[in-house]
Protein backbone atom coordinates (compact mmCIF):
# COMPACT_ATOMS: atom_id res chain seq x y z
CA UNK A 1 0.00 0.00 0.00
CA UNK A 2 1.03 3.62 -0.52
CA UNK A 3 -0.05 6.85 1.23
CA UNK A 4 -0.94 4.97 4.39
CA UNK A 5 -2.01 7.12 7.34
CA UNK A 6 0.57 7.96 10.02
CA UNK A 7 -1.56 6.40 12.78
CA UNK A 8 -2.95 3.34 10.99
CA UNK A 9 -5.21 0.75 12.56
CA UNK A 10 -3.84 -2.52 11.19
CA UNK A 11 -5.51 -5.89 10.74
CA UNK A 12 -4.24 -9.40 10.09
CA UNK A 13 -6.52 -12.15 8.83
CA UNK A 14 -5.82 -15.90 8.83
CA UNK A 15 -7.67 -18.72 7.06
CA UNK A 16 -7.93 -20.64 10.36
CA UNK A 17 -8.06 -19.70 14.04
CA UNK A 18 -4.51 -19.23 15.32
CA UNK A 19 -2.70 -18.63 18.57
CA UNK A 20 0.61 -17.14 19.82
CA UNK A 21 -0.11 -13.90 17.98
CA UNK A 22 1.90 -11.43 20.05
CA UNK A 23 4.32 -8.50 19.70
CA UNK A 24 7.07 -11.11 19.36
CA UNK A 25 5.47 -13.05 16.50
CA UNK A 26 4.28 -9.93 14.63
CA UNK A 27 7.11 -7.43 14.21
CA UNK A 28 7.26 -4.17 12.26
CA UNK A 29 10.43 -2.52 10.98
CA UNK A 30 11.20 0.84 9.46
CA UNK A 31 12.53 0.72 5.87
CA UNK A 32 13.63 -2.93 5.78
CA UNK A 33 13.61 -6.21 7.72
CA UNK A 34 16.12 -5.77 10.53
CA UNK A 35 15.82 -1.98 10.45
CA UNK A 36 14.61 0.12 13.37
CA UNK A 37 11.84 -1.82 15.10
CA UNK A 38 8.48 -0.10 15.51
CA UNK A 39 6.70 -0.72 18.79
CA UNK A 40 3.20 -2.14 18.42
CA UNK A 41 0.39 -2.23 20.93
CA UNK A 42 -1.24 -5.50 22.02
CA UNK A 43 -2.77 -7.48 19.17
CA UNK A 44 -6.49 -7.92 19.80
CA UNK A 45 -8.14 -11.13 18.48
CA UNK A 46 -11.60 -11.45 17.00
CA UNK A 47 -14.10 -13.75 18.67
CA UNK A 48 -13.02 -16.54 16.30
CA UNK A 49 -9.25 -15.91 16.68
CA UNK A 50 -8.72 -15.66 12.93
CA UNK A 51 -8.42 -11.86 12.79
CA UNK A 52 -6.20 -9.57 14.87
CA UNK A 53 -6.13 -5.78 15.07
CA UNK A 54 -3.30 -3.60 16.34
CA UNK A 55 -1.55 -0.26 15.79
CA UNK A 56 1.84 1.36 16.24
CA UNK A 57 2.22 2.96 19.67
CA UNK A 58 3.67 6.12 18.10
CA UNK A 59 2.93 8.18 15.00
CA UNK A 60 4.80 6.92 11.93
CA UNK A 61 7.03 9.02 9.69
CA UNK A 62 5.85 10.51 6.42
CA UNK A 63 6.91 9.00 3.09
CA UNK A 64 8.57 6.05 4.82
CA UNK A 65 8.49 2.35 4.01
CA UNK A 66 7.54 -0.08 6.77
CA UNK A 67 7.76 -3.88 6.73
CA UNK A 68 5.51 -6.13 8.79
CA UNK A 69 6.92 -9.59 9.50
CA UNK A 70 4.67 -12.50 10.51
CA UNK A 71 6.75 -15.16 12.26
CA UNK A 72 6.22 -18.94 12.02
CA UNK A 73 5.88 -19.10 15.80
CA UNK A 74 2.17 -18.44 15.20
CA UNK A 75 0.39 -21.81 15.11
CA UNK A 76 -3.10 -23.07 14.49
CA UNK A 77 -5.04 -25.09 17.06
CA UNK A 78 -3.42 -28.30 15.79
CA UNK A 79 -0.01 -26.73 16.60
CA UNK A 80 0.83 -26.42 12.93
CA UNK A 81 3.00 -23.35 12.34
CA UNK A 82 2.01 -20.86 9.70
CA UNK A 83 4.39 -19.98 6.89
CA UNK A 84 6.42 -16.88 7.76
CA UNK A 85 5.51 -13.92 5.63
CA UNK A 86 6.18 -10.20 5.29
CA UNK A 87 4.19 -7.24 3.98
CA UNK A 88 5.30 -3.69 3.27
CA UNK A 89 3.59 -0.33 2.94
CA UNK A 90 4.63 3.29 2.56
CA UNK A 91 3.15 6.19 4.48
CA UNK A 92 1.93 9.28 2.68
CA UNK A 93 2.82 12.96 2.74
CA UNK A 94 0.38 14.79 4.99
CA UNK A 95 2.22 18.11 5.43
CA UNK A 96 0.34 21.13 4.10
CA UNK A 97 2.32 23.35 1.70
CA UNK A 98 3.04 26.92 2.80
CA UNK A 99 4.18 30.18 1.24
CA UNK A 100 7.74 30.64 2.50
CA UNK A 101 8.74 33.79 0.62
CA UNK A 102 6.99 36.72 -1.04
CA UNK A 103 8.42 39.85 -2.61
CA UNK A 104 7.63 42.72 -2.49
CA UNK A 105 6.11 43.20 0.95
CA UNK A 106 6.04 46.13 3.33
CA UNK A 107 8.69 44.94 5.75
CA UNK A 108 11.48 44.86 3.16
CA UNK A 109 10.51 47.45 0.55
CA UNK A 110 9.86 51.18 0.86
CA UNK A 111 9.65 52.47 -2.73
CA UNK A 112 7.86 49.69 -4.55
CA UNK A 113 7.48 50.16 -8.29
CA UNK A 114 4.12 50.77 -9.94
CA UNK A 115 4.85 47.81 -12.22
CA UNK A 116 6.47 45.30 -9.86
CA UNK A 117 7.27 41.67 -10.49
CA UNK A 118 5.53 39.85 -7.64
CA UNK A 119 7.36 36.70 -6.53
CA UNK A 120 6.25 34.00 -4.16
CA UNK A 121 7.78 30.66 -3.23
CA UNK A 122 6.15 27.58 -1.76
CA UNK A 123 7.59 25.03 0.66
CA UNK A 124 7.06 22.18 -1.83
CA UNK A 125 5.77 21.63 -5.39
CA UNK A 126 2.17 22.76 -5.78
CA UNK A 127 -0.67 22.67 -8.33
CA UNK A 128 -3.54 25.00 -9.29
CA UNK A 129 -1.57 28.21 -8.77
CA UNK A 130 -2.82 30.13 -11.82
CA UNK A 131 -6.40 30.79 -10.69
CA UNK A 132 -5.88 30.78 -6.95
CA UNK A 133 -3.59 33.73 -6.34
CA UNK A 134 -4.91 37.27 -6.65
CA UNK A 135 -3.92 40.88 -6.06
CA UNK A 136 -6.27 43.28 -4.28
CA UNK A 137 -6.22 47.05 -3.81
CA UNK A 138 -6.55 48.40 -0.28
CA UNK A 139 -6.97 45.13 1.64
CA UNK A 140 -7.14 41.35 1.24
CA UNK A 141 -10.81 41.69 0.27
CA UNK A 142 -10.49 44.87 -1.78
CA UNK A 143 -10.95 45.42 -5.50
CA UNK A 144 -9.27 42.70 -7.57
CA UNK A 145 -6.37 43.91 -9.70
CA UNK A 146 -5.80 42.20 -13.06
CA UNK A 147 -2.53 40.25 -13.16
CA UNK A 148 -0.53 38.23 -15.68
CA UNK A 149 -0.50 34.45 -15.75
CA UNK A 150 1.93 33.30 -13.02
CA UNK A 151 5.14 31.82 -14.43
CA UNK A 152 6.78 28.92 -12.62
CA UNK A 153 10.37 29.47 -11.50
CA UNK A 154 13.03 27.29 -9.84
CA UNK A 155 12.59 25.96 -6.30
CA UNK A 156 8.77 26.05 -6.27
CA UNK A 157 8.68 29.74 -7.10
CA UNK A 158 6.19 31.72 -9.19
CA UNK A 159 6.28 35.27 -10.55
CA UNK A 160 3.58 37.52 -12.02
CA UNK A 161 3.01 41.24 -12.57
CA UNK A 162 0.01 43.58 -12.63
CA UNK A 163 -1.55 43.91 -16.08
CA UNK A 164 -1.48 47.72 -15.71
CA UNK A 165 0.55 50.14 -13.63
CA UNK A 166 -0.49 50.37 -9.99
CA UNK A 167 -1.37 53.61 -8.21
CA UNK A 168 1.20 55.60 -6.24
CA UNK A 169 1.14 55.46 -2.43
CA UNK A 170 -1.47 52.70 -2.46
CA UNK A 171 -1.68 49.47 -0.47
CA UNK A 172 -1.97 46.18 -2.39
CA UNK A 173 -2.42 42.67 -0.98
CA UNK A 174 -1.46 39.31 -2.43
CA UNK A 175 -3.81 36.45 -1.53
CA UNK A 176 -3.12 32.71 -2.03
CA UNK A 177 -6.02 30.35 -1.26
CA UNK A 178 -6.23 26.76 -0.05
CA UNK A 179 -7.38 25.65 -3.50
CA UNK A 180 -3.66 25.41 -4.21
CA UNK A 181 -2.62 21.85 -3.33
CA UNK A 182 0.51 19.74 -3.38
CA UNK A 183 0.97 16.47 -5.28
CA UNK A 184 -0.78 14.59 -2.45
CA UNK A 185 -3.86 16.89 -2.34
CA UNK A 186 -2.73 18.58 0.87
CA UNK A 187 -4.21 22.10 0.83
CA UNK A 188 -2.09 25.22 1.08
CA UNK A 189 -2.15 27.08 4.36
CA UNK A 190 -4.01 30.26 3.20
CA UNK A 191 -1.68 33.22 2.92
CA UNK A 192 -1.77 36.96 2.38
CA UNK A 193 0.85 39.72 2.35
CA UNK A 194 0.57 43.42 1.59
CA UNK A 195 2.82 46.14 0.22
CA UNK A 196 2.49 49.85 -0.48
CA UNK A 197 3.68 51.47 -3.68
CA UNK A 198 6.08 54.40 -3.60
CA UNK A 199 5.47 58.05 -4.41
CA UNK A 200 5.93 58.38 -8.17
CA UNK A 201 3.77 61.49 -8.70
CA UNK A 202 5.92 64.09 -10.45
CA UNK A 203 6.17 67.52 -8.81
CA UNK A 204 4.57 70.34 -10.77
CA UNK A 205 3.77 74.03 -10.40
CA UNK A 206 0.12 74.51 -9.47
CA UNK A 207 0.09 78.30 -8.80
CA UNK A 208 2.18 81.35 -9.57
CA UNK A 209 2.06 85.03 -8.75
CA UNK A 210 1.89 86.99 -11.00
CA UNK A 211 -0.53 84.66 -12.82
CA UNK A 212 0.26 83.26 -16.23
CA UNK A 213 -0.11 85.84 -18.99
CA UNK A 214 -0.82 88.67 -16.52
CA UNK A 215 -0.58 92.11 -18.21
CA UNK A 216 1.08 95.21 -16.83
CA UNK A 217 3.10 93.47 -14.17
CA UNK A 218 5.12 95.83 -12.00
CA UNK A 219 8.81 95.65 -12.78
CA UNK A 220 9.58 95.18 -9.12
CA UNK A 221 6.78 92.72 -8.19
CA UNK A 222 7.92 89.60 -6.29
CA UNK A 223 7.36 86.26 -8.01
CA UNK A 224 5.80 83.48 -5.93
CA UNK A 225 5.48 79.81 -6.95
Amino acid sequence: STRVDLTPMMELGFNLPVQNVTNKSVVMYEDHVGGKQVELNTLTPSSTNDQYTFAPTHKLKELTKYVLVIESSIVDYADMPIRAKSFSFTTGDFTAPQVVMVNPKDDNEHSISLAPNVELKFSKPVLNVAHNISLHQGSETGEVVAISEPTEQDDNGYVFHPSNDLKSLTKYCLVATDKIVDNYDNKLVPYSACFTTGDYIASMVTMSTPAHNSPDVNLHSPIDL
